[in-house]
């Protein structure tokens, strides 16, 4: 068993007969880079006491051998010593005067050092919940688009406590024409586009305090709590804006853009199922709006049926 000493002061290993070879070394930087890999590295209290945390821990890296152990000796014990022997790794400490059992009794320990356990089961639950979060965040968004999938947002509106609101209100949304946009221009040109178009809906929801989705194809639908008809209409209004404004390009030239009508509706909840119905309203309130050409905001109203926003 190999053992380096640092530290300045005689430990006396000749009188005490080692059974192994001890090396010494003055400081931690007195230790060579060649350094041979030893079973055990001993420190006076002096050194570790002016070294920081990460200096032995790379020694510790360098020197020592696997299950290798870093012994301090003390000149006394005390709670504050050992909580900084503990942070700063060490894996165990002798009180002074050092003697030839005492070391070996240290040396043939056979328990893990519980600080770098600690350490490792630590960094291990850590990177664990970031592969769980990054899992889930996968799991609920549209591959193409980004946006939250079909799923998640129902998901979404189940985990709403609809006791609470005063009003819920969906929009839904579908691209004009699209599918032959996508037969002229290519479903490359068809895949962009539906990017682009979910990316201004992302932004402008995100502003309205709504939570967007991809809802199949090119339908998007978005959900939002305890606002007026007039401020949902208002968000309604600037995602059709701005699809409209949206410019496509093709094998470097300048291509002709989409539209989108959209319908909204609005309720007050009791339960899940009445939600279900607000789509259902929404959507009927999206397909009246493409009835009437396309490029508008239609509103469900239950009394009136439909009122449409045509603002062109």
């Amino acid at each position: 068993m190999k053992t380096l000493y640092i530290g300045d002061q005689d430990i006396g290993a000749a009188e005490m007969d080692w059974p192994f070879a001890i090396q010494t070394a003055a400081s931690l930087k007195a230790v060579s880079e060649s350094a041979q890999r030893v079973d055990a590295v001993l420190l006076s209290e002096k050194i570790w006491y002016r070294e920081k945390p990460e200096s032995l821990l790379m020694l510790k890296k360098r020197v020592l051998k696997e299950n290798g152990r870093m012994i301090t000796l003390l000149e006394s014990e005390s709670p504050e010593k050992i909580d900084r022997l503990y942070n700063a790794g060490i894996d165990d400490y002798i009180v002074e005067p050092l003697t030839r059992s005492k070391l070996l009794f240290r040396l043939h320990k056979k328990e893990p050092n519980e600080h770098a356990e600690r350490h490792k089961l630590l960094s291990m639950i850590k990177n664990l919940k970031e592969a769980n979060e990054k899992l889930r965040n996968l799991s609920n968004r549209d591959p193409l688009t980004e946006l939250y999938n079909r799923r998640y947002f129902y998901t979404y509106l189940s985990e709403i406590r609809l006791e609470d609101l005063r009003g819920l209100s969906i929009v839904m949304a579908d691209l004009d024409s699209f599918k032959v946009y996508n037969d002229r221009f290519g479903h490359l040109t068809g895949d962009e586009c539906l990017k682009l178009t979910a990316g201004r809906i992302r932004d402008i929801a995100d502003k309205f305090g709504a939570v967007a989705a991809r809802y199949g194809g090119e339908e998007f639908i978005a959900v939002i709590k305890n606002r007026s008809d007039t401020y949902v209409s208002e968000m309604a209004e600037e995602i059709r804006r701005a699809v409209a404004d949206i410019r496509m390009n093709a094998n470097g030239s300048r291509i002709p853009g989409v539209t989108i009508s959209i319908g909204t509706a609005r309720g007050t909840p009791v339960k899940i199922e009445d939600c279900h119905q607000l789509i259902g309203q929404a959507d009927e309130a999206l397909y009246k709006a493409k009835e009437l050409g396309g490029n508008q905001v239609s509103v469900f109203q239950p009394e009136e049926r439909l009122t449409v926003l045509d603002i062109r």
